[in-house]
């Protein structure tokens, strides 16, 4: 009895290896070509989709900006009398006022650059800043009553800073759209 035991045991023994091997072996060739795929998502997304959402957010931020009467889209964009109003009123202009220098610090390595390479420095840099809780809470609540976006109003706060630093860089808003490097 203990042979016929042992037979039946090596039985089920090479029927797990005989199935079981190929079976892992597939599992992990399939997940293999899936993490091969997913790399191959990934790298178009930020290949190609990224570039793209960052083009169609410039545009919806100069439409916003225009259709609000907040800054004129043209090229360099300029802040409008509502946009000045709504710089003052948030609180936004005291706050870079009172931060100047701690935001021209973090805009020090365009200064040899161009004009244009500085805006856009400073629109990322306004689009990731980090208010403290209270000021972040007086401008989401600005936004709300006056019908416009944080995103707008961060938007604006980076036009005013970025008049300061081209001055400061010994630049001209005009020559934003000069893309030649500064000498």
């Amino acid at each position: 009895m203990y042979n016929g035991f042992m037979t039946w045991l090596q039985v089920i023994n090479a029927l797990v290896v005989a199935i079981g091997i190929p079976t892992i072996v597939k599992v992990l060739m399939d997940m293999g070509a899936r993490l091969k795929t997913l790399d191959i998502l990934e790298k178009d997304i930020r290949d190609t989709i990224k570039p793209d959402l960052k083009d169609v957010r410039e545009r919806f931020f100069a439409l916003e900006g225009k259709t609000s009467a907040l800054f004129q889209g043209g090229s360099p964009v300029q802040l409008m009398t509502k946009g000045e109003r709504a710089l003052e009123e948030s609180g936004l202009k005291k706050y870079i006022d009172d931060n100047k220098d701690f935001l021209i610090l973090e805009c020090d390595a365009k200064k040899e650059t161009t004009a244009y390479e500085v805006q856009e420095h400073i629109f990322k840099l306004f689009d990731k800043l980090t208010f403290s809780e209270e000021f972040d809470k007086k401008l989401k609540e600005y936004a709300f009553e006056h019908a416009i976006t944080t995103s707008i109003l961060r938007r604006i706060g980076a036009i005013y800073f970025r008049d300061i630093c081209l001055e400061k860089f010994k630049m001209k808003a005009e020559d934003i759209d000069k893309h030649e490097q500064k000498k």
